[in-house]
């Protein structure tokens, strides 16, 4: 009976010892990504290009993902870095956050060549299990949100700029309306040319705005006003 017992002991700790080393195996596999990329011996995403030259710098992303979709956001980075190609005036940026299942990757653009700065945004949520692109619908119901949700947040953001510039003096209510503010910013509707972006729990969007006008207001924006909060769950 001893020796049985022995040996269901030493059975089961064999068992144990397989079972662990096979899940260690499995997590550093599932972790590193190395089953879904193209190269194994690279980062989910690596700066593909990089390119600096009198003070102004392009990097361009690749996505190590196989797959016909992400396949889709590789060209599509290189049609927007087509637009900018010629452009020596241009600084392209590109940051990119895993949130369990969500890829996000949001390119800036800043082209200085006219005399207003032109500031474009372009993003990508793409889902690392099924390796498919997910749509701003999905993002959005992910965050149980809506996209009244987001023109809300968008507006309140642009009404305290709009406080903050009367309360510094820039000018009077009577000078420049909330709506005269808001047609000196190029804004016509705050759902246009919206980037969604993912970084730790949180939901921003990214919404290009003119910061300049005959008022000066170029000394109050900085360029993290072009990020809105709109979802941060780890407050909820």
């Amino acid at each position: 009976m001893k020796k049985n017992s022995k040996l269901y002991i030493l059975f089961f700790s064999i068992l144990a010892i397989v079972f662990l080393i096979a899940f260690y195996f499995f997590q550093s596999h599932f972790m590193n990504y190395s089953s879904i990329k193209i190269d194994s011996n690279e980062y989910l995403v690596y700066t593909k290009y990089s390119y600096e030259k009198d003070g102004f710098s392009i990097t361009l992303p690749y996505i190590n993902i196989i797959g016909e979709d992400s396949k889709a956001i590789n060209d599509s980075i290189d049609m927007f870095y087509s637009h900018y190609s010629s452009n020596p005036y241009c600084n392209i940026t590109y940051e990119y956050s895993i949130q369990g299942n969500i890829l996000s990757v949001l390119l800036k653009a800043f082209d200085y060549q006219g005399t207003i700065p032109d500031i474009t945004f372009q993003s990508y949520q793409f889902h690392l299990k099924r390796l498919s692109l997910i749509s701003d619908d999905e993002l959005l119901s992910m965050f149980s949100i809506t996209k009244d949700d987001v023109k809300n947040a968008i507006l309140n953001k642009f009404q305290y700029f709009y406080e903050q510039i009367l309360s510094e003096g820039y000018y009077t209510e009577e000078e420049c309306s909330y709506s005269c503010f808001m047609e000196y910013r190029g804004v016509s509707s705050y759902l246009d040319n919206v980037s969604y972006y993912v970084r730790d729990g949180t939901l921003f969007a990214y919404k290009p705005f003119i910061f300049s006008s005959i008022f000066g207001e170029e000394d109050f924006f900085k360029e993290e006003d072009f990020q809105f909060l709109i979802v941060d769950i780890k407050k909820d």
